[in-house]
């Protein structure tokens, strides 16, 4: 995965959800979400999230 290419706290978020095995990335970054999904990560944003919790 290249997310050399992305901020400090972006990579980080990345590799904590690697590390722990998460179900869920919540990020709203446009280029972290791209680099995730093009790697099979499960992305969601912050307003997707209010949203469901809305439900």
């Amino acid at each position: 995965m290249n997310i050399a290419n992305l901020g400090a706290g972006k990579q980080e978020a990345i590799a904590l959800y690697m590390e722990l095995s998460a179900d869920l990335l919540i990020i709203d970054d446009a280029r972290a979400k791209k680099s995730a999904y093009a790697n099979g990560l499960e992305v969601m944003g912050s307003v997707s999230v209010l949203l469901l919790a809305g439900e």
